[in-house]
């Protein structure tokens, strides 16, 4: 069986609501760039496409820019992520956090879940206390986050960044780090400063694949050169 829901969007087609509860890939009807694996859910989220939601993941509240991909098990929530990302398995991006200087840590100091627990009277009460304020997290393009890693709500993470698996990033990552550890720290960053700059200005990630196939994926200079002087030909009159 499966659910789903279609509104518009500002930026993408439509923000989607999608469950699929069969053990086989889906594409929901009104959005055909986006698969869901077995299990695996879309929430209120928007979606470039294509996308990949892989078995068991899901997406609520955010939007995915094209060619991003969710590995098995993953969980993204109240995020914007760029193009051309690839999360792998048991990946949490953006879980809740519950506050850490009220009475207590409980959802249910302001009505989640207490429908079937107290009298409608105190539901209403309970509903008065609104939740605390959750933060947005922001992952650029071209990122790569690897499996059983954990980034907290807030944090902004850099294009071309890759974060190693088990990590758990706190804090905002550079564009083109590398990072790794609990709390996550920057072991090196994949170019020299220069080519960073170049990569950061040129941003090849928002072209589409079609436009980039032939490019010598293994040279990142030579594939620099090659979009410049595309570049170059297209600002020609």
């Amino acid at each position: 069986m499966m659910s789903m829901s279609a509104t518009g969007g500002s930026e993408f087609p439509r923000a989607v609501t999608f469950a699929n509860d069969s053990f086989y890939t889906q594409t929901p009807p009104d959005c055909d760039r986006l698969s869901v694996g077995a299990l695996a859910q879309a929430l209120f989220s928007t979606f470039e496409g294509p996308n990949v939601i892989d078995r068991m993941g899901c997406i609520n509240r955010s939007r995915i820019g094209g060619y991003s991909n969710l590995g098995f098990g993953s969980y993204i929530a109240d995020s914007i992520v760029g193009r051309y990302c690839n999360f792998g398995a048991r990946v949490s991006i953006g879980g809740y956090e519950h506050p850490q200087n009220w009475l207590g840590i409980t959802a249910y100091q302001w009505g989640k879940s207490t429908e079937s627990l107290v009298s409608a009277a105190t539901q209403v009460l309970l509903e008065t206390h609104p939740p605390p304020c959750q933060m947005t997290t922001v992952i650029g393009s071209d990122v790569w986050i690897g499996d059983n890693t954990v980034v907290k709500r807030g944090v902004t993470i850099g294009s071309g960044a890759i974060i190693g698996a088990g990590s758990v990033v706190t804090k905002d990552v550079p564009p083109f780090a590398v990072v790794i550890g609990v709390p996550a720290r920057v072991l090196r960053f994949r170019f020299e400063p220069i080519l960073r700059q170049q990569l950061l200005a040129e941003r090849w990630w928002e072209m589409e694949l079609e436009e980039l196939a032939d490019l010598p994926f293994h040279s990142v200079v030579e594939c620099l050169k090659i979009l410049s002087m595309r570049s170059m030909q297209g600002k020609s009159p």
